[in-house]
């Protein structure tokens, strides 16, 4: 399993995920992204993913993480001002981690 360490800002981030979509391992994949609430339907009629998390990079970008307790499945994406949505990661093994660690300070 390879690891990338992405900093970027704005539409940058879309485009590296595009690139990184397009040159996978195997080098077959294309980006796969499409209008928001298409890729959102598809992630949770397909996938039972809901967000679970969200944040912007820079001004323009909504990054977000989409998961499902029940599968385990993770995606990541990132959606522009223009509705376009892109997948930047996807995975399983998710878990959620509590809101504080037992015998954590505050």
């Amino acid at each position: 399993m390879r690891e990338i360490v992405i900093h970027a800002t704005g539409l940058g981030l879309i485009a590296l995920a595009a690139t990184t979509a397009a040159t996978d391992a195997e080098g077959s994949q294309a980006p796969q992204c499409g209008p928001r609430a298409e890729v959102l339907a598809h992630l949770e009629g397909r996938f039972g993913e809901s967000r679970r998390a969200m944040g912007l990079s820079g001004s323009e970008v909504l990054m977000e993480l989409h998961a499902s307790d029940e599968t385990g499945s993770w995606t990541i994406t990132a959606t522009t001002a223009a509705d376009l949505t892109c997948l930047v990661a996807a995975g399983g093994a998710f878990a959620a981690r509590p809101a504080a660690l037992p015998g954590a300070p505050g």
